[in-house]
């Protein structure tokens, strides 16, 4: 009995050993957690991408349109002036270094001439008022010297003007000049037809496009500036140093007193530098090309119309007129090989809507396409004779008027330029009516 009781103490043991030990086994062991799922929501590619595009096209649009709008607008305004300023120009290399204030000094009548001078009250007086009309007469002296010296200048730089004008008539009148001009009012057409944004209307702006584009000719052909401005630079260059050496000339020739005076005080009696002539003179030859005759080429552009309408009519009559001539003349020479042949060659050629002009023929080969052939042949040979006679009777008033153009031109450089040096010497020689004054009268 004693041993059934061990054996069961023993079992009772060993059950609560293993009890135990699977108690500490599920202390040990972590809780295995499933995995959750993850859920991925699929987004749209190229959404950014055409946004994007979208951005960049629309910027793109608005900056054509508004390039087109900007360049139309000025355009627009430049040619809705009347009168075009030239901004032709001399800035002055000398400015006033003597105060007016600093004598007493009234106006009086003299030969005629209003002049400053001193109250006269001893000798010393008059001799200040002798030197001071002498001093007005060199000024008026070296001013017409100045003027003589810029119209020649003009008339060097512009020496081959009417050989120039001729060569521009020549280049006007060419038989093709006509065609060239239609083509050009054809692609301003079609490049106008797809601008977007200007304020032009489309007749104006090809109207302006032709009138800008002989313009440009003229400006190239006869005021030509990459020629004639180093020519006339270079000459004011020497006419303002001619002006200055006489200004000084004239100082030498007075006393010392006034000598030293002038070059204690101002800087007028120094060289001039070649530097300050070359910045002070300035020409505005874009604004001259307004003064080409446009009037005159309003027709030229209707004279392709009329030559085609020339050539068309003279290519028709001649498939009239020629046709049977060459037709008979064909069948007598073919005659001996068969009158079947010979007629089969002499077909009838349809000619389109614009017949010769655009020499298309349903059978190519017989007596009417060579009629019309000859016929268009005939049509360019009027229109060019039409050319001819119109230039024989506008060529004059076209060279005339375009002279007349130049011409003044030039004379309104040649005032702008006359006019900056006097006003240039009116400085030298102002300060040097002061100077004469206050050297005499300084202890």
């Amino acid at each position: 009995m004693s041993n059934n009781q061990e054996h069961t103490d023993t079992n009772q043991s060993l059950t609560i050993n293993t009890d135990s030990s699977s108690v500490e086994q599920s202390k040990q062991e972590p809780e295995i957690i499933p995995p959750r799922k993850t859920i991925i929501e699929k987004r749209k590619s190229g959404g950014g991408f055409w946004k994007m595009l979208t951005i960049i096209a629309l910027c793109f649009v608005l900056t054509s349109v508004g390039s087109s709008f900007y360049a139309s607008y000025k355009r627009d305004a430049e040619y809705s002036l009347s009168t075009h300023i030239d901004r032709t120009a001399m800035k002055l290399f000398s400015d006033r270094q003597l105060e007016d204030n600093e004598v007493a000094l009234i106006l009086k009548s003299q030969d005629g001439k209003l002049l400053k001078l001193v109250v006269e009250k001893n000798e010393a007086d008059q001799f200040i008022n002798q030197s001071l009309k002498d001093l007005e007469e060199q000024r008026a002296l070296i001013k017409q010297q100045i003027s003589d010296d810029v119209k020649n200048m003009f008339s060097l730089a512009f020496a081959d003007q009417q050989e120039d004008i001729e060569k521009y008539a020549d280049w006007f009148f060419e038989w093709k000049r006509s065609y060239i001009i239609l083509k050009e009012t054809l692609t301003s057409t079609a490049t106008h037809i797809v601008e977007v944004g200007e304020v032009e209307t489309l007749n104006v702006a090809v109207e302006r496009d032709l009138k800008n584009y002989f313009m440009t000719h003229y400006q190239a052909r006869v005021l030509k500036p990459e020629l004639r401005d180093p020519v006339i630079t270079a000459a004011f260059q020497k006419i303002a140093e001619r002006a200055h050496n006489s200004y000084r000339s004239m100082v030498a020739q007075n006393d010392l007193k006034l000598q030293l005076f002038l070059q204690r005080h101002t800087n007028h009696l120094q060289e001039i530098s070649l530097s300050k002539t070359e910045q002070a003179i300035m020409i505005d030859w874009d604004a001259q090309k307004w003064k080409a005759p446009s009037y005159l080429l309003e027709d030229r552009a209707m004279d392709a119309v009329q030559g085609f309408g020339i050539i068309a009519v003279s290519g028709v009559a001649g498939r009239a007129t020629l046709a049977p001539v060459i037709r008979a003349a064909s069948s007598r020479a073919i005659g001996a090989l068969s009158t079947r042949f010979a007629s089969a060659i002499s077909t009838e050629v349809i000619f389109g809507a614009k017949g010769a002009v655009g020499g298309s023929a349903v059978n190519p080969g017989g007596g009417t396409i060579i009629g019309a052939i000859l016929g268009v042949g005939i049509g360019l040979f009027v229109d060019y004779l039409v050319n001819e006679a119109q230039e024989s009777i506008k060529r004059d008033d076209f060279v005339k008027a375009n002279t007349q153009a130049l011409e003044a031109t030039k004379a309104l450089w040649e005032n702008k330029l006359s006019e900056g040096l006097h006003n240039a010497v009116d400085i030298w020689f102002d300060d040097t009516r002061i100077a004469i004054v206050k050297s005499q009268t300084e202890t």
